[in-house]
C-alpha cells in the first residue's frame, strides 16, 4: 500500500497526469490536498475537480483522503497535513505537487519534509512535471532536505512566536534566545532572508 498526496485547485488535468504517472493499486490511499479561498467562482473549480479526482481514483480501488487547508495560515495548514499523514499511519508517500496553489504545494512538501526529518517516512519521493506533460521526474524527499543552523532554526522559532517583526528586532530576539552574539544572529537572519 502506498499513499499519494496530491494538491488540487482549479483544474484536475495536472493531478490526475501525476496519478497516472505514478499509478494506482487497490488498497492505495490517495491523500487530496486543496484550499477552498477566493469567491464563489473559485471555490466551485476547486470543487469541482476535487470530485472528479475522487471519482476517478476511487473506480481504481483506492481509498480518498480530504485534506482542505486554509491557504493563508503556513503553519496551521502545515500542521493540518501533518496530522493527516500521522493519522492515516503514511510511510511510504509519493507527492505529486502538480496542481493547487504555491503556497498549498510548500506547506505539503514542508510537511513531508519535516516527517522525513524526524524518521516518520521510510520512503518519500516527489513528482515533477512539466505543464505540457514533455517531461517529469521523481525525486527523493532527500533533495529537498536543506540543513539549517540552530542560529536560523531559533530565528525561524522566533518569527513563528511573535509574528511579522523588525530585522533589527529580529536578530536581538533571535542572539538573546540562542546566546549568540548579535553579529552571528544577525549572519543568520541575513543568510536566511
Amino acid at each position: 500500500m502506498k499513499f499519494v498526496v496530491v494538491t488540487v485547485g482549479f483544474d484536475e488535468k495536472l493531478p490526475l497526469r501525476g496519478i497516472l504517472k505514478v499509478g494506482l493499486d487497490t488498497g492505495d490511499v490517495v491523500i487530496l490536498v486543496y484550499s477552498k479561498t477566493g469567491g464563489d467562482f473559485e471555490i466551485r473549480k476547486v470543487e469541482r475537480a476535487v470530485e472528479v479526482l475522487k471519482e476517478l481514483v476511487q473506480s481504481t480501488g483506492a481509498k480518498v483522503v480530504e485534506v482542505e487547508v486554509s491557504g493563508t495560515n503556513f503553519y496551521d495548514d502545515v500542521t493540518v497535513v501533518l496530522r493527516a499523514l500521522r493519522g492515516l499511519k503514511a510511510n511510504k508517500v509519493i507527492a505529486v505537487l502538480a496542481g493547487g496553489m504555491r503556497l498549498v504545494i510548500f506547506e505539503v512538501l514542508f510537511a513531508l519534509l519535516t516527517l522525513y526529518r524526524h524518521r516518520r517516512l521510510d520512503e518519500c519521493k516527489v513528482l515533477l512535471m512539466r505543464e505540457d506533460g514533455l517531461y517529469d521526474i521523481v525525486l527523493p524527499i532527500e533533495s529537498f532536505y536543506v540543513t539549517m543552523p540552530e542560529s536560523g532554526v531559533v530565528a525561524m522559532r522566533v518569527l513563528y512566536s511573535h509574528g511579522e517583526v523588525k530585522r533589527s528586532q529580529l536578530v536581538k530576539m533571535a542572539s538573546s534566545e540562542s546566546g549568540l552574539s548579535e553579529s552571528s544572529a544577525y549572519k543568520a537572519v541575513k543568510d536566511m532572508a
